[in-house]
């Protein structure tokens, strides 16, 4: 079986790290062969892709969509693709070759990462839907989109499938002192919402609480970060945050912290989560998209952009090392149960090959 991952970039985020863990492991089996394009740019995940031969940048721009089409086209036709697997935002580009009637044969699937999608608006709407009626499935990450889904198109078009990490849990190394260490796994943009972190991390900070904060994920010189630095410089913090940045193996840090958090406005499924989860990790996280179902026991789940609750469940952890630790491990157990990569790959490699036994969407 002959799979095409596409999708715009190759930046450290939860959509790209999932195109490239199905690149990677579908190519590990025998019946299949995984191939894997960028649009828009590369990306510090580019490091990661372990069968680089397999790997195409498209370069797409604005004023090259007809050009970069036809190159699409071609790549499908030479490399005799049955079936496009198309993350995120690329369904609008890579939909255009079902409106115009291009590659008929090759079977589409788009997977929607965001767990905002279902309040998508006007004409942006439009052209999704129009796209969405021509092909084969959509999967989701939480059921708030696959409800959503539902209502519009037929149930059968509709599964969904959990994410996984490849992460690998390093060696846990001695600490240089005894400060309670949270950690942030996000790219600093809305809808993350890190100022809550911060202003949690401010109420512990003043009952002199011994604590970190650091943030791992990409940084842009933006408005966003801005008002997270301009916090941290007028309420004294800067000695309780750190900015890691960037990384493009969670692994190389994770064994650092006590405490995983997630405090996004909205998600769908988090690979954080997944991530925190492998390194023993209690989780405290915020009740959107999936991540409930994701911690089950294994956590505290509280209400988005409530800084007293956030504030409470790092307290009761710091306060607290045994149920800190007995959480962490009941949720790597729950890690390793339910949502590992063989797991996965068993579910998406059914819903490929019940794709080709349906044949194409005209």
């Amino acid at each position: 079986m002959r799979v095409l991952q596409i999708i715009d970039s190759l930046d450290a985020g939860g959509a790209e790290r999932m195109a490239i863990n199905f690149h990677n492991h579908l190519n590990e089996l025998n019946e299949f062969e995984s191939f894997l394009i960028s649009t828009r740019k590369k990306g510090q995940l580019l490091s990661v892709i372990r069968f680089p031969d397999k790997y195409y940048f498209l370069n797409r721009t604005k004023k090259g969509l007809f050009y970069s089409l036809l190159g699409l086209n071609k790549f499908l036709e030479e490399k005799n693709i049955q079936i496009i697997h198309v993350h995120g935002t690329s369904i609008f580009f890579v939909g255009l070759l079902k409106i115009l009637k291009r590659s008929e044969r090759t079977r589409i699937i788009w997977h929607d990462h965001n767990g905002n999608s279902p309040n998508i608006k006007g004409l942006r709407k439009i052209i999704l839907f129009r796209i969405l009626r021509k092909i084969e499935k959509i999967l989701v990450v939480s059921n708030y989109q696959k409800n959503f889904y539902e209502i519009n198109f037929d149930s059968d078009l509709i599964q969904y499938l959990p994410n996984y990490s490849s992460v690998k849990k390093k060696y846990k190394k001695g600490r240089e002192d005894d400060a309670f260490r949270i950690v942030l796994t996000a790219n600093l943009r809305y809808p993350k919402n890190h100022l809550l972190a911060l202003r949690a991390l401010k109420i512990l900070v003043d009952k002199k609480y011994n604590i970190h904060l650091s943030f791992i994920g990409r940084i842009r010189d933006d408005d966003y970060f801005f008002g997270l630095r301009q916090f941290i410089v007028s309420e004294e913090l800067d000695d309780y945050v750190t900015f890691v940045g960037e990384v493009n193996n969670a692994g190389e840090h994770l064994y650092n912290f006590d405490v995983g958090i997630l405090t996004s406005i909205y998600e769908g499924f988090p690979v954080s989560l997944i991530e925190y989860g492998i390194f023993g990790l209690p989780v405290i996280a915020t009740d959107v998209g999936e991540c409930r179902f994701i911690i089950g026991e294994g956590g505290i789940i509280i209400s988005s952009n409530e800084v007293e609750e956030l504030s409470n469940a790092l307290e009761k952890y710091y306060l607290d090392r045994s149920l800190c630790h007995r959480h962490g491990r009941t949720f790597k157990k729950r890690v390793l149960q339910k949502f590992s990569r063989d797991i996965v790959l068993k579910k998406l490699v059914t819903f490929y090959t019940e794709v080709l036994e349906n044949g194409a969407t005209s």
